[in-house]
């Protein structure tokens, strides 16, 4: 229920409660005239001195009932100059309670606690002015309450029906044993309406300032909006620039990945050329290993020839030694045999000489014979020694031969075992000079590593100091290059725009940062606010279409039922409720068209007051007919009615009786004739009432009461 509503609601309430709707006559008139300063002492009624809690209203209601409406005065002085007032202008009739006269007691509350449900004493659930004590004793002092009818039975029970006892729904145990009960709207007492008016002006109060609140709420989040949208607005520029920032970040970034990628590379080749120097170095170690053990093989063959070589020279200079001594030898049997040969020839020759003369003279051929034969003999002898000679010259030769053939293969073995040597002697410098260049290229890689290693610590370090990124960080950011070229050129052109540009702010990611986390904050903000608002706004529109739908639902079922009414009780003619504005049905005025059967009625002020009675009555049945209430109280709505009139209304009060419970406050017969029990008060004694309860069987006995009332009056 929205605030206007009940602030509306409130209103009627106030309205029936300041205008005393509900309450007798003669009620009324006296607290007008109370009020206007024609009487004094006069406190107002029961029901105007007493509060009490929701929950407890209803037990009240029913425990004081026909009581609510007595006045309370201030001395029984001013109660005679009110009943003398009434009796002068037949104002009718009202019971009215001295302050200074009246007096009650209160029940003894000890041994009713035992009970589960019992409550507490009726005149102890209520709130009034300590002077009014007396009078609440006398109404509610010796009326308990229960819980529920069970309880109220039994306690009764149990106290032998001494006195009365009243449930929370308005159930009641009389004193005596007899019971009243049935259905009761919990709303339409006095006390009731009078708590609801308290009610709503706390939830008023309460809404107002909620809606303050709201309202406050509303104002600073449209100022927050504005300020937001300010800073967005502000954010945005900045944002701007930190999108320049960023992109020269990126590039810087991507420069930076490229780097950090030909830095990985490098060092991935760095690492690959410690892997192979490790490994080379590893061969080159176990080669040099290898050469070393094969040079001490060397050495060691070296050394065997050598000493080998030492045995063949000695053997060879003993075979030349011998060979000087043959050569000596032959030289000097080639003399001999040369002074042979030369002795030979003159021995022929002499050979020749001596034929020469044996054939120039015979005398001397004996003795020439001789010397012949003897020459021959001895020529057979040079000849024997010439070949003995020869023989040794053959041996000798042989054994020259033997010796010259002996000193080749000792020189071919020589010159094997020196090419053997030196061939020995070049590997020993190869793997010597092999084994420096090994050394030298390991120093060298050695170097080259240190250096790489010092160039990757110092870009890792510029790569933290700089951009606080991390190896693994910057892996991950790398971009791969397949035109480094192209990049390299790329690469120069960023860094000539960047020297443009001037100084980084190294800053800017972070401030970037904040503002990026300050925007998604007020964008959230922002984005809650509008769906708090859409949320209110929809939630507005749906509690409107709601009430439009319902409101016009009902108007439409009352004015039917309103129109069938109308024609039911005047006997024909047509009514109907229109609406002034059924675009706005929710701020809509209704008005009333009535004709009755033969007459032209413009406006309601031309009908008589029985008739806007009559029209009356037909509108609050049809809205009886749209929603019945349980219970409903009706105080002399008929009495402006004639009594055929009065008649129709009773006749149709009863068809709704099904479903309704009417309780009629009238003075008319036509109305008790209808009633099925009938409740009267009589004052049979000054100062004393007594109510009278008569179940109706015919007319007679409502008019015999009747009769009896107006006998009293």
């Amino acid at each position: 229920m929205q605030i206007s509503e009940r602030e509306q609601k409130q209103k009627l309430l106030s309205a029936m409660e300041q205008s005393l709707d509900g309450y007798a006559y003669s009620v009324k008139e006296i607290l007008k005239r109370s009020k206007s300063g024609a009487l004094s002492g006069i406190c107002g009624t029961v029901s105007q001195i007493v509060r009490t809690d929701d929950a407890y209203a209803i037990a009240i209601e029913t425990a004081l009932s026909a009581s609510m409406q007595n006045l309370v005065t201030e001395t029984e002085a001013d109660a005679k100059a009110a009943i003398r007032l009434l009796q002068r202008e037949n104002l009718g009739r009202a019971t009215f309670l001295p302050v200074s006269a009246v007096r009650g007691s209160r029940l003894s509350d000890d041994g009713l606690d035992r009970y589960a449900g019992y409550v507490g004493l009726a005149a102890e659930l209520v709130s009034f002015d300590e002077k009014y004590r007396g009078v609440i004793d006398s109404l509610l002092g010796r009326v308990a309450v229960a819980e529920d009818l069970d309880t109220a039975v039994l306690i009764a029970k149990k106290n032998q029906y001494k006195f009365r006892i009243v449930t929370l729904d308005g159930q009641v145990v009389n004193a005596g044993g007899s019971m009243t009960g049935g259905s009761r709207n919990k709303s339409t007492g006095l006390l009731s309406r009078k708590n609801e008016i308290s009610a709503l002006s706390r939830e008023i109060s309460a809404l107002v300032h909620k809606r303050a609140a709201l309202t406050s709420t509303v104002q600073t989040v449209q100022q927050e909006n504005a300020r937001l949208q300010a800073e967005i607005t502000a954010a945005d520029a900045e944002l701007v620039t930190m999108n320049e920032d960023r992109i020269r970040a990126e590039s810087e970034k991507q420069r930076l990945s490229v780097l950090l990628s030909k830095t990985n590379e490098q060092i991935a080749d760095v690492q690959a050329d410690e892997t192979r120097r490790v490994s080379r170095e590893k061969s080159i170690r176990e080669t040099i290993a290898s050469s070393q053990k094969k040079e001490q093989d060397i050495s060691d063959q070296i050394v065997q020839k050598e000493e080998a070589l030492s045995k063949i020279r000695l053997r060879q200079k003993e075979t030349a030694d011998r060979q000087t001594e043959a050569e000596r030898s032959f030289r000097d049997l080639s003399e001999r045999r040369a002074a042979l040969s030369q002795k030979q020839a003159l021995l022929l020759q002499e050979m020749q000489m001596m034929k020469e003369r044996a054939d120039s003279g015979s005398d001397d051929a004996a003795k020439r014979r001789e010397d012949c034969a003897a020459l021959s003999e001895q020529n057979v002898q040079i000849r024997t020694r010439i070949d003995a000679l020869h023989a040794d010259v053959q041996r000798m030769q042989s054994r020259i031969d033997a010796i010259a053939g002996e000193l080749s293969e000792q020189a071919a073995k020589r010159s094997e075992a020196e090419a053997e040597s030196e061939s020995y002697r070049r590997g020993e410098r190869a793997l010597s000079e092999q084994r420096e260049q090994t050394v030298s290229e390991a120093a060298r890689l050695e170097e080259r590593c240190a250096q790489l290693k010092r160039s990757y610590d110092e870009l890792i370090a510029k790569l933290w100091e700089e951009y606080e990124l991390t190896r693994s960080e910057a892996q991950k950011l790398a971009v791969p290059v397949e035109d480094l070229t192209r990049a390299n050129s790329q690469l120069a052109g960023l860094r000539s725009k960047i020297r443009a540009l001037g100084s980084v702010n190294v800053d800017a990611v972070e401030e970037y940062r904040e503002v990026s986390d300050r925007y998604a904050f007020l964008s959230s903000q922002t984005k809650d606010a509008e769906q708090s608002r859409a949320e209110l706004l929809r939630l507005i529109d749906d509690l409107t279409a709601q009430m439009q739908s319902i409101f016009s639902e009902n108007f439409e079922q009352i004015n039917a039922h309103f129109k069938r009414i109308f024609v039911e009780l005047f006997g024909g003619g047509r009514a109907e409720l229109k609406m002034t504005d059924p675009d706005d049905v929710l701020e809509t005025g209704i008005e009333i068209f009535v004709e009755p059967p033969g007459k032209v009625i413009k406006s309601l002020s031309s009908l008589s007051g029985g008739e806007q009675a009559f029209v009356a009555i037909a509108i609050y049945f049809a809205i009886l007919k749209v929603h019945p209430a349980p219970f409903c109280i009706l105080d002399e709505i008929e009495a402006a009615l004639d009594d055929v009139n009065v008649d129709k209304y009773a006749a149709y009060l009863r068809t709704l009786s099904d479903k309704t419970q009417f309780i009629a406050i009238t003075h008319r017969r036509g109305t008790m004739e209808a009633a099925d029990v009938l409740y009267g008060v009589t004052m049979q004694e000054e100062g004393v009432s007594k109510l009278l309860k008569m179940q109706v069987n015919g007319s007679d006995t409502a008019a015999s009461l009747l009769s009896q009332e107006q006998t009293e009056q």
